[in-house]
């Protein structure tokens, strides 16, 4: 299996507590770098440790999982990846598109395409781009 792995600048939770609530998914789970059995090795200042060393969220019967990035690590939000998810709900994936376009943008208004009757871009606030696309499950 491959799953992807977001890299955040400090603000690893807010992002996967705003795509569990966006998704509609489970709880992710979530550790922090405080909460590592290597924290007491580690020089961590009270902010570190709430920092996140490792989360994983299931959107859409896929894990993601997620981490901030260290200080030093050169992380520019969201401009190397894009996800597509596909749903055959046409209404929950309108849900979604609505709950990522708060704060973001819009790239392309959800429109009936060749390969899809509803397909969207959305960049989120945290410079991720999603397209979201209705399939048929018949197919």
């Amino acid at each position: 299996m491959v799953h992807p792995y977001l890299s955040f600048c400090g603000n690893c939770r807010e992002a996967i507590n705003f795509y569990q609530h966006a998704f509609e998914t489970a709880p992710p789970r979530v550790m922090t770098f405080g909460e590592s059995p290597a924290a007491k090795d580690l020089p961590l200042t009270d902010a570190d440790k709430k920092q996140v060393m490792h989360g994983e969220i299931v959107i859409a019967g896929s894990r993601i999982m997620v981490s901030d990035a260290a200080k030093n690590a050169n992380i520019t939000p969201g401009n190397s990846i894009s996800f597509a998810v596909t749903a055959s709900d046409e209404e929950k994936l309108r849900r979604w598109f609505t709950a990522l376009s708060q704060g973001g943008k819009v790239e392309m208004e959800p429109a009936e395409t060749p390969w899809s009757k509803f397909y969207g871009i959305v960049t989120d606030k945290f410079g991720v781009r999603w397209q979201l696309s209705h399939i048929d499950e018949q197919s």
